[in-house]
């Protein structure tokens, strides 16, 4: 899983990789649950990696 978070403002550094976060990240600040199916291990292992786009 890949997750960003992008600021809305003007000349923003080119690229994602600084704005690379994890998808556990982005559930707590929008209070969604994007993989509630998945078992919980699975879920937590996955949504807590920051993994970067080569």
């Amino acid at each position: 899983m890949y997750a960003v978070i992008i600021p809305n403002a003007e000349n923003l550094a080119k690229g994602l990789e600084p704005f690379t976060t994890t998808v556990a990240e982005v559930e707590r600040r929008t209070g969604l649950d994007f993989f509630a199916a998945l078992d919980d291990a699975e879920e937590f292992t996955l949504e807590s990696e920051r993994r970067l786009v080569p």
